[in-house]
């Protein structure tokens, strides 16, 4: 082997070594719309990852021994891009699998049939070049120390790029068809090497490739909008309006969802709701914050932590609320603005503005949605908003103010941020509260019993009172995972005081829905079940691995037919 082709090795080394970190990063991503971001995924790609370099090392010696040619090194190393390009085309099984093996052996299942192929590859090429290079230099142990570091290196640069460039700006599907291009151009660049322009064919032909691996699939019908941040690949949906004659409940939607799962269910005919027709919808007790207060028309103060669609923003225009929401993904704030019309302006934590060009956005434009029966255009009242781009904790640990009420909507059906859910947490929580404040926490779980729902619970009670907390379902299967909604007052609990007309009977001589909720969804609160979460001792995401998958498999139920798991 030459100085040249030593040099084309050792740095072929190093790209394959970013390859391999890239692609477990990005088959994460790729599965997380199935089967989540759970245990299991993790497991799965990690094995996978680990069986197939063991594989490949094996192989690779075997191979290198008997034919220790460089063109085969260099054949090897485009065969594991086109394999890596292959890798969406057979996304189509991720969904199958899932019903057919369950979210342990499905996730398992597909990580080996999607991801094994190119790691056995890209495993080949290290003791390849071990060979090759030891043999012109007769220094096995400093090439093959050589050989590891350059991987380890190269590892290093591929997490690097995988997370702060690579999703952020080309995606699941982009970053996948980056990896596989990288594989298939350091195999032409080193047959050039090799053999001169006479494999310069090969080498343009690579090229063919990357444009067809990193075309976008066809959105499905209802999908308005597709993009992926660093958080999760989100997707707004707005499925066909139902008859024009349906009840509020069964109004036209537009949804956003964030890794498959549902985060904002928003009616399209908001503009046109006034407080009473807007809580005639689905159980959304957060809109209810206001009537906990004798005086729902007082200015309040309130800070929201997890925008999603802002849905809650949207509510609160309708009372004299000074509503400041932090959301961590500036792409949410993005979507919420562009589709889901959410008012208030957009800051960095230092007060720079940020600005948004809607216009950027496709199919923006809302369906006509039926007329609102009693709409009262007069009720809405000045409320203003102000967004800020931070996690959660950290502005509340620097705000300098004291709020009304506190929202925290940022755990999804999925996984929750380990440290907003913590003592430590809600005891900073309660520190900006005012002497009546109220938190409220949007949770998806089960009933008192399931490990996840006790253990906030007692930890809400540990910080607030046993007193001081309460608990609503949202809907009427006691048993099922579902919204629940806590409610924890630094004062004595009380319960909200619902507009005089919504405690008359409706046509019929119905009782209100809302205040029969109320009455009949009331969770019992055991303060001696779980355990307290803290910052220190938090097992939060291997307990909650169940209630994820069951609400995941509830979605897909409902939503599958949207393919929104195609990246």
């Amino acid at each position: 082997m030459t100085r040249t082709g030593r040099a084309c090795a050792f740095g072929f080394v190093a790209v394959a070594g970013a390859v391999v970190m890239g692609l477990e990063l990005l088959g994460t991503r790729a599965l997380a719309t199935v089967y989540g971001g759970s245990l299991f995924v993790w497991g799965a790609l990690l094995s996978t990852a680990l069986a197939g370099l063991a594989v490949g090392y094996g192989l690779g010696g075997l191979v290198a021994d008997r034919c220790p040619r460089q063109e085969l090194l260099y054949l090897l190393a485009m065969l594991a891009g086109a394999a890596i390009l292959a890798v969406p085309a057979m996304q189509g099984m991720l969904q199958p699998c899932f019903w057919r093996y369950g979210p342990r052996l499905g996730a398992l299942t597909c990580a080996a049939a999607m991801f094994a192929a190119p790691l056995v590859l890209l495993g080949a090429t290290a003791p390849f070049v071990i060979r090759l290079a030891a043999r012109a230099t007769g220094a096995m142990g400093r090439t093959a120390g050589a050989v590891f570091a350059l991987s380890t290196i190269g590892s290093v640069a591929g997490t690097l790029a995988t997370t702060f460039w690579l999703v952020p700006a080309l995606g699941t599907r982009g970053g996948l068809a980056a990896l596989g291009g990288a594989m298939l151009l350091a195999g032409a660049a080193g047959l050039v090497a090799c053999f001169g322009l006479r494999a310069a064919p090969a080498a343009a032909a690579c090229l063919l490739a990357w444009p067809v691996a990193a075309a976008k699939p066809p959105a499905g019908e209802g999908v308005l909008f597709r993009t992926e941040s660093p958080y999760g690949r989100l997707a707004v949906v707005e499925p066909a309006p139902p008859d024009q004659d349906a009840p509020p409940d069964q109004a036209p939607y537009r949804m956003l969802f964030v890794n498959g799962i549902t985060q904002t269910g928003m009616p399209l005919d908001i503009d046109r709701r006034d407080r009473a027709s807007l809580l005639r919808t689905d159980s959304y007790y957060l809109e209810l914050l206001p009537y906990f207060y004798d005086d729902p028309d007082c200015p309040r103060r309130a800070l929201l932590i997890g925008l999603a669609g802002g849905l809650f923003a949207r509510a609160m225009a309708l009372y004299p609320v000074d509503l400041t929401a932090v959301e961590i993904d500036v792409k949410v704030v993005e979507v919420a603005k562009a589709y889901f019309g959410c008012p208030g302006r957009v800051f960095y934590p230092d007060g720079r503005q940020i600005r948004i060009d809607l216009d950027r956005f496709p199919h923006r434009r809302r369906q006509d949605a039926p007329p609102v029966a009693h709409h009262d255009p007069s009720r809405r009242l000045p409320g203003k908003t102000r967004i800020v781009i931070q996690d959660g904790r950290r502005f509340l640990m620097a705000s300098p103010h004291r709020y009304d009420f506190v929202v925290l909507d940022a755990y999804s059906g999925d996984t929750i941020p380990f440290h907003l859910i913590t003592r430590e947490m809600f005891q900073a929580i309660r520190r900006h509260l005012t002497d009546e404040g109220i938190l409220a926490v949007n949770y998806i779980g089960g009933p008192p019993g399931d490990e996840v729902t006790d253990c906030l619970a007692r930890t809400l009670i540990n910080v607030f009172g046993q007193y001081n907390v309460t608990a609503y379902r949202s809907t009427d299967d006691a048993e099922a995972v579902q919204v629940i909604y806590f409610f924890a007052f630094r004062g004595p609990a009380r319960e909200p005081a619902l507009p005089p007309d919504r405690w008359a009977a409706g046509p019929g001589g119905q009782v209100d829905r809302t205040a029969y909720e109320l009455w009949s969804r009331r969770l019992t609160l055991e303060p001696r079940r779980g355990q307290v979460i803290t910052d220190d001792r938090n097992g939060i995401d291997a307990a909650r691995v169940k209630t994820s998958l069951i609400w995941r498999a509830q979605t897909l139920r409902m939503f599958g037919d949207l393919n929104l798991h195609r990246f």
